[in-house]
């Protein structure tokens, strides 16, 4: 069972010190590596577009696109060019991802 080794924790509060499984697509945080890898498979299986301002995948080039005017508007200069380390001016400090603006930094810490 996928959910076997987090039995444990149907009896308490989830902390934020039990999520030590992230996801590196999304990062979303779990209690382990198996529900972890349920997860990739399940949620990100497929998934071959990658928006090069936030890393979040997308099925078709389609929905890249769509994702891209409706989500990063005001960066939009971004996607004729190539990035590089000195755009990437917004560092997470939870892992090692780079941003070009605070807003798609704040927006990945949600």
């Amino acid at each position: 069972s996928v959910h076997k080794e987090e039995e444990a924790f149907l009896k308490k509060e989830i902390t934020d010190s039990d999520l030590k499984f992230i996801c590196n697509q999304c990062d979303k945080r779990f209690l382990s590596a198996k529900s972890v890898a349920y997860h990739f498979q399940h949620a990100h299986k497929n998934q071959d577009y990658q928006c090069k301002l936030c890393y979040k995948m997308l099925t078709k080039r389609s929905h890249l696109i769509s994702h891209q005017e409706r989500v990063h508007k005001n960066e939009c200069e971004f996607f004729g060019k190539e990035i590089t380390e000195a755009d990437l001016k917004y560092g997470c400090k939870q892992c090692e991802k780079k941003f070009v603006s605070g807003v798609i930094l704040k927006a990945h810490l949600r």
